[in-house]
């Protein structure tokens, strides 16, 4: 595992860790490790979101032409045209 120094702490961040830790009954690590983890799986989850934002467009864009350019289709031809088959 490594190690990292954090300086500069501001009291009222280092002050609710602390609660958290006791409300939580664990060490203040613990919960400084939960919250880097949690900050980690989110920027994850943000990069990987940007990297298929392109394809969704796409998608998107391929639905719109698929459907004429009509961005909704009336529920009401809908039953029509189910009545019709």
């Amino acid at each position: 595992m490594s190690q990292i120094t954090v300086r500069d702490i501001p009291e009222d961040v280092l002050l609710l860790l602390r609660e958290e830790a006791v409300g939580g009954h664990t060490s203040l690590n613990a919960v400084i490790l939960a919250a880097l983890a949690d900050h980690a799986e989110r920027r994850s989850r943000r990069l990987r979101l940007q990297r298929l934002l392109p394809e969704f467009d796409a998608l998107q864009q391929h639905i719109l032409e698929a459907r004429g350019g009509q961005v909704t289709t009336d529920s009401a031809l809908l039953l029509r045209e189910d009545r019709g088959r």
